[in-house]
């Protein structure tokens, strides 16, 4: 137990460690360009530093710093440079916004599609299953009757026939004994 805690405690010490570590770009947040056309990216926070790159309208860069009137921003592509501050924003702009929202209502409706697609198949399913079940109680009753009928009701006819043949036999024997010309031989009493 003292071990593992022991290797515990390591742990959190080295994990403390590597986040203090870590460079300032961790706690950099994300932002975008809004205007209308491109933007000069400045080695420093003023017009009077160099351009080192250009940035797009609704492009997503990473603010690093804010000074005077102006931020710093990293772009996806790695360029590090300053922009005037009215001309970056924190939130989503409207037009990504928009185009967000589309593709959400494209899949939404994609995925409607398919569940109705899949709804009508259950239906068709459930109504051939229904027509099957009906069909197979109809059956259920029908055998069920003649199993009834086996059992109790239809004996009477079998009775019938076996006391008419047993009539007819003993009726057979008599007259064939009458007429094979034998006698019968008288008894002796005693």
């Amino acid at each position: 137990m003292a071990r593992r805690l022991a290797r515990l405690g390591v742990f959190a010490c080295g994990l403390t460690l590597a986040l203090t570590l870590l460079p300032v770009d961790a706690a950099a947040q994300a932002a975008w360009v809004r205007g209308e056309t491109k933007f000069n990216l400045r080695s420093g926070p003023g017009t009077r530093y160099r351009i080192v790159a250009t940035v797009e309208r609704d492009e997503r860069v990473q603010i690093t710093a804010n000074e005077s009137g102006w931020t710093q921003v990293r772009t996806a592509s790695g360029d590090q440079g300053w922009l005037p501050a009215r001309y970056v924003q924190r939130s989503l702009p409207d037009s990504l916004r928009l185009k967000q929202v589309q593709e959400e209502l494209e899949s939404a409706r994609k995925e409607l599609g398919e569940r109705t697609e899949e709804f009508e198949k259950l239906s068709q399913e459930s109504a051939a299953l229904q027509q099957k079940e009906a069909a197979q109680g109809e059956q259920i009753l029908e055998l069920t009757e003649e199993n009834l009928d086996l059992k109790a009701g239809e004996r009477w006819p079998y009775l019938i026939t076996g006391a008419t043949i047993l009539v007819a036999g003993v009726l057979a024997g008599a007259i064939l004994a009458r007429f094979s010309g034998r006698r019968p031989q008288p008894r002796i009493r005693f």
